[in-house]
C-alpha cells in the first residue's frame, strides 16, 4: 500500500541549566612552618641553603631579601616565610632539578621591579626538564610592570599553584607550556 508518512522536524530543547558558578578566589592562608626546618635570615644564607644537595625545609625570617640575579632552587627544597607575606624577595626564583618531591614556595612575597633579576621574564621560572611536582602556595607574585609573567612553567608535571596573588605583569599572570 502506498502510504505517505508525514514527518515533522522538531527541535528538542532541554531545559537550560545555569552555568556552574566558579568558586571565588581564596587569599593566601596561614600555615604551620616545619619545626625541624633550617632557618635563614640573609640572602647569603638562603643561597647556601638552596645549594645543598639534600632537600630540606628552609624558613626565611621576616624581612626583605636582595640578590644580584635570579636564584636557583634545585632539588626538592621547600621555602617557607616564617610569617605569611612578611618575607619579601626582590629577585626571581628558578625551580629546577627535582623529581619526586619537588621544590615548593610557601607564604613568600616576590616583589620584583628589575627584569634583570628574573629568569625568562618571570618571578618564578620552571624550565623545561626542570622541577617536577613543584608548588607555589599562599604566596604573592608582584611584577610591578617590569616582568612578563608571575609564573612561567615549561615543566608542568605535578605543578600546583594554590592561593596565590599574581599582579602587575605585562603579558601573563601564569604561563604554562606543556
Amino acid at each position: 500500500s502506498d502510504r505517505e508518512t508525514d514527518t515533522t522536524s522538531a527541535t528538542a530543547s532541554a531545559p537550560r541549566r545555569p552555568a556552574p558558578a566558579a568558586a571565588p578566589p581564596t587569599a593566601p592562608q596561614p600555615y604551620a612552618v616545619p619545626a625541624d626546618a633550617t632557618t635563614v635570615s640573609t640572602s647569603t644564607e638562603l643561597a647556601a641553603s638552596v645549594a645543598a644537595a639534600t632537600p630540606r625545609d628552609i624558613v626565611l625570617d621576616d624581612g626583605v631579601y636582595t640578590w644580584h640575579s635570579p636564584l636557583e632552587v634545585a632539588g626538592g627544597h621547600r621555602l617557607w616565610a616564617r610569617n605569611l607575606g612578611r618575607t619579601t624577595l626582590t629577585f626571581g626564583l628558578v625551580l629546577a632539578g627535582a623529581t619526586g618531591r619537588g621544590p615548593e614556595l610557601h607564604g613568600l612575597r616576590l616583589d620584583i621591579s628589575d627584569a634583570g633579576l628574573a629568569s625568562e621574564g618571570a618571578a618564578v621560572a620552571i624550565p623545561a626538564g626542570g622541577a617536577e611536582n613543584a608548588g607555589v602556595y599562599d604566596s604573592w607574585l608582584l611584577g610591578n610592570g617590569a616582568l612578563a609573567a608571575g609564573l612561567k612553567a615549561r615543566e608542568t608535571n605535578g605543578l600546583r599553584v594554590e592561593r596565590a596573588v599574581v599582579r602587575a605583569f605585562t603579558d601573563w599572570g601564569i604561563f604554562f607550556q606543556a
